[in-house]
């Protein structure tokens, strides 16, 4: 099993490591953004309890306010089980 991460037009796909290098707005009243690289190593967390990644994709807008991605994941279960998660995220509120 394995997903598929389009870019759009106005985004373009990068490599894990990059993801620290894109800033975070500063929080405003009860809006507090999550930094993109904090916020795949807490899905990567999470995920390594019964799952191991075995591909992972990211994308992100011109601006770098948008991240998308997907991870394929296998299970530690259940051997030759898989998933795929696709996300989407805006460190922006409009």
């Amino acid at each position: 099993m394995s997903g598929t991460l389009v870019a759009h037009c106005d985004s373009g796909k990068v490599p894990y490591e990059q993801l620290k290098d894109y800033p975070v707005p500063e929080a405003t009243g009860r809006w507090k953004p999550i930094a993109h690289l904090e916020l795949v190593d807490t899905l990567k967390n999470q995920i390594n309890s019964n799952y191991r990644i075995v591909r992972e994709e990211y994308a992100v807008s011109n601006n770098g306010f948008k991240l998308f991605g997907v991870l394929d994941l296998e299970s530690e279960l259940v051997p030759g089980v898989g998933k795929s998660i696709g996300f989407r995220t805006a460190t922006t509120s409009s």
